[in-house]
């Protein structure tokens, strides 16, 4: 099912106009209702296809640079440090392999005792900063 509607917020000043932004609400087949329907639905249609990639950090690369700023109506010149990344190609997984890739882990979490007998869900966080590299 499609439902759209607009929502016209305040202007953020008075000479600005209006934003008009355009919501969708759509429910992409019945009976999916969470992100582990969308991942079971997607491996269940889209099977061997590509569907996930991640790419590793090769190396960073660490820069320093002069930067001109104006204070207090002075230039001042600082030296900055700039990071930079240089990635490796993409690594892909097809919708069959995060299902299972999926699988495996809520099967690990359950083992740890994660989830019990009327627990329905829990929480990840959408952050990689706990990864140890």
């Amino acid at each position: 099912m499609l439902t759209m509607f607009s929502l016209f917020p305040p202007p953020l000043h008075p000479f600005l106009a209006h934003a008009i932004r355009l919501f969708r609400s759509i429910e992409p087949a019945a009976g999916v209702d969470t992100v582990h329907d969308v991942l079971l639905y997607a491996a269940r249609t889209h099977g061997k296809k590509k569907g996930f990639a991640a790419r590793e950090i090769e190396r960073t690369i660490t820069e320093e640079k002069e930067v001109t700023k104006t204070v207090g109506g002075k230039q001042k010149t600082e030296k900055k440090e700039w990071n930079y990344f240089k990635l490796k190609p993409f690594h892909w997984w097809t919708y069959e392999e995060m299902l299972a890739n999926v699988r495996q882990v809520g099967s690990g979490l359950r083992s740890l005792g994660v989830g019990g007998e009327g627990e329905t869900f829990f929480n990840i966080y959408g952050s990689t900063s706990w990864v140890d590299s």
